[in-house]
């Protein structure tokens, strides 16, 4: 599979300009233009690509880019490539397979994907790319609303849901989400935050990213007069330093390997501020990845401190683990199907331990349970 089949090359003079850092993430990055065609792909940690669908969306990408390339460098061992924006195709099918394929090479040459994209509906191809190759997958959203009626979730919970093992969204708006939806995710043992509750402390949605392996965000959870850019502008959502903290959660967990940030639209933004917004969320995604310690819990990493915390109930014990480096916490959950199985550890938060310390079974422990045994 040649990756120069399916993708435009930039114009690189195009997002070059007087007021660049000396020290900017331009001259940071390998670029796909028609003078230097893709290669050494697997010699890459990140690579930034785009998909449009006309060439209005691919302007307005152009713009986030130019942003993005003006931006201070993050640590040099990350290597980082562009690699254009894919090829348009005859239809939308053909990009949508164009997508599938290309993440598929990527995962499985552990090159982690960032895709720029107008329409959410093309993450099915994300999702997809990690199905065939037999991974299952925690897929969280920032979004909100919970599109479980029509999209690509509804295609996911009621056509394609085996490759899924958890899905989150994190700070949908009630009034834009029906008690059905938060129903159908709690019958299958899945996840919501409510806008309200996360801003109030937004740590508490960290431990749901750390166990995230593809992670993607809708402009519309962003306030519109943060980020006026979007299709589906709301007064209320997220201010632009949380969605760069939620961005920066993301880049220093050990398991994403995917990110996708939907629904920019360069007519709506005023005086730029979106493609900017996106471009630093971009760089706080980029800096908390070359500060990811993987430090997950076991035999051969001894860096943590162990909890056994007895509580009245038929489960009798909870195992908690707590990074000594980063005190950051997980918790175990056992397998009742096989002796043999390796027990199922998950990231959680400080919170959870306290909560069993008081004889009261963490949520998130049940749910796993229940997913992993029921």
């Amino acid at each position: 599979m040649d990756l120069n089949d399916y993708f435009d090359p930039i114009e690189i003079d195009d997002f070059k300009s007087s007021n660049l850092l000396e020290d900017n993430l331009l001259s940071q990055m390998q670029i796909h233009t028609k003078d230097k065609p893709i290669e050494n792909i697997d010699n890459s940690q990140i690579v930034l690509f785009s998909l449009t669908d006309n060439e209005d969306e691919l302007f307005g990408v152009n713009k986030i880019r130019k942003k993005l390339y003006s931006l201070a460098e993050i640590n040099k061992s990350i290597i980082l490539y562009d690699l254009g924006n894919i090829k348009q195709g005859k239809t939308k099918k053909d990009r949508f397979i164009a997508l599938q394929d290309i993440v598929m090479k990527l995962i499985n040459a552990d090159v982690l994907p960032i895709l720029i994209c107008l329409d959410k509906n093309y993450h099915y191809a994300i999702y997809k790319a990690y199905s065939k190759l037999g991974k299952y997958i925690n897929l969280t959203g920032i979004d909100s609303k919970i599109h479980l009626q029509n999209g690509f979730l509804n295609d996911i919970f009621n056509n394609d849901n085996e490759a899924l093992f958890s899905f989150c969204n994190i700070g949908y708006q009630q009034y834009f989400t029906s008690r059905k939806a938060i129903e159908k995710l709690e019958e299958h043992n899945q996840e919501a935050f409510r806008l309200g509750h996360v801003r109030s402390n937004i740590s508490i949605v960290e431990p749901v990213l750390r166990a995230s392996n593809s992670l993607y965000i809708n402009l519309s959870s962003i306030k519109q007069t943060d980020a006026p850019g979007n299709n589906d502008a709301s007064p209320n959502g997220f201010y632009s330093e949380e969605a760069c903290q939620l961005l920066k959660y993301g880049g220093i967990s050990d398991k994403i390997s995917s990110l996708a940030i939907y629904g920019f639209v360069a007519e709506n933004d005023i005086n730029n501020q979106t493609s900017h917004l996106i471009a630093q969320m971009l760089w706080y995604f980029l800096d908390g990845f070359s500060n990811r310690k993987y430090e997950f819990p076991s035999s051969e990493n001894s860096n943590y401190t162990k909890f056994i915390v007895n509580i009245n109930s038929t489960f009798n014990e909870i195992i908690f683990y707590k990074s000594e480096n980063t005190d950051r916490w997980w918790v175990e959950i056992p397998y009742i199907a096989s002796r043999n199985a390796k027990n199922y550890i998950v990231p959680c938060n400080y919170n959870d331990y306290q909560k069993a310390c008081k004889n009261e079974i963490p949520t998130l422990w049940l749910k796993v349970y229940k997913k992993i045994n029921l």
